[in-house]
């Protein structure tokens, strides 16, 4: 894995309204099950660079989540991008979604050499 692109995700299981629907089976602390399963608890010196899409009036996920992340990843010093609409919702796969994956990986993926 070169690069992580994360769409309308969640960061912080245990901060959402809906978290706690999230229960792993096997799982004896849901809440710590629930750290152990949100990406902005497992930020590490190794973790790849990291393209967060998200748009303010997201019902599903705040964007507190997104903005909190964005601001981990960079006191972490993690190659970062985040990319914050006003008015798109939740997010999804669209034209211009792809057009900021597109430009993402190729700025992780850095110049190409041509072979002879």
């Amino acid at each position: 894995m070169r690069a992580v692109i994360s769409i309308a995700g969640a960061y912080d299981l245990n901060t959402v309204s809906w978290g706690n629907l999230w229960a792993p089976l096997e799982a004896k602390d849901l809440e710590q099950a629930r750290r152990l399963a949100s990406p902005i608890h497992q930020i590490t010196a190794n973790t790849k660079p990291v393209l967060v899409i998200r748009s303010d009036d997201d019902q599903s996920v705040p964007v507190q989540q997104a903005v909190d992340m964005a601001a981990a990843l960079a006191k972490a010093g993690i190659k970062r991008k985040f990319v914050r609409y006003k008015d798109r919702g939740h997010m999804r796969l669209t034209g211009e979604v792809v057009s900021e994956m597109l430009a993402f990986i190729a700025d992780v993926e850095g110049p190409q050499q041509e072979s002879k």
